[in-house]
């Protein structure tokens, strides 16, 4: 599957998305610390923590 399988195509307005939408995508996980390529990473407020605080550990671990 692609990243572009899971997006609505009108959200793909950029030449940068729009060249983002081929991504393989072969997981998705919440979790940073399960971040590789090929997964889908996706930011969840939690309790304690912001997933967003995670994204570039997860970006630089070759996640989407």
């Amino acid at each position: 599957m692609t990243l572009g399988d899971l997006l609505d195509p009108s959200l793909l307005v950029t030449p940068l998305q729009a060249a983002q939408a081929g991504v393989k995508i072969a997981s998705i996980t919440a979790d940073s610390r399960k971040a590789v390529p090929g997964a889908l990473f996706f930011a969840m407020p939690g309790a304690k923590v912001d997933g967003l605080a995670f994204a570039a550990q997860a970006a630089k671990a070759g996640a989407a």
